[in-house]
């Protein structure tokens, strides 16, 4: 399964990119979820803002999982963001209705 999720980022001046955490609980251990940090989607001596997406492909049906959001600027400062919950849903299969 695949959870998707987005986040808008303000100036993105001296940041590079970010990293994305997930946990199961937001006091359980945190897991880097891509072993590179996710790009900046503009030039990093920009000043507009930036919309993100991320599929979590490891995501499994039925779990609620925590996210948590980590910028990197230049210098290796990190700014935590977060957490936010999401949960993929169970398929749903429409049942065939048998005729009488």
């Amino acid at each position: 399964m695949e959870d998707e999720w987005g986040w808008s980022a303000g100036s993105q001046v001296h940041r590079p990119g970010f990293h994305v955490y997930r946990s199961q609980s937001s006091d359980s251990p945190w897991i880097r979820l891509k072993d590179r940090m996710l790009p900046s989607e503009v030039p990093t001596s920009s000043r507009v803002c930036a919309t993100y997406a991320f599929m979590d492909e490891d995501a499994e049906a039925d779990v609620t999982y925590y996210y948590r959001l980590e910028g990197i600027d230049v210098r290796g400062n990190r700014t935590s963001h977060g957490p936010v919950t999401g949960m993929m849903p169970l398929c749903m299969h429409p049942t065939e209705e048998s005729s009488p």
